[in-house]
C-alpha cells in the first residue's frame, strides 16, 4: 500500500497473510466458490448446473478454445 496523499514523503507497507483465502488453513465458502463460478462463466451460456465430471471436458473444449470475435 502506497500512502502520502500528495503531501510529503511517500511510504510504501506491505503484508501477507498467514493463510491466504483457498489455503487448506482458510478453505473457500460454498459462497466464494458460488461466485468464483459466476464469474468464470460471464459472458458464455453455459449455467453452473450444466457442469458435471460427463460434461466438463466438453465445455472445456467448447468455450475455452474458440478464439475471440
Amino acid at each position: 500500500m502506497h500512502s502520502g496523499g500528495g503531501v510529503g514523503p511517500i511510504t510504501v507497507s506491505r503484508s501477507t497473510l498467514a493463510y491466504p483465502p483457498g489455503s487448506p488453513q482458510n478453505p473457500a465458502t460454498e459462497e466464494d466458490l458460488r461466485l468464483k463460478v459466476a464469474d468464470c462463466l460471464t459472458g458464455i451460456p453455459v449455467e453452473p448446473d450444466d457442469i458435471t465430471w460427463a460434461s466438463a471436458a466438453d465445455l472445456l473444449r467448447t468455450y475455452l478454445t474458440q478464439q475471440g470475435d
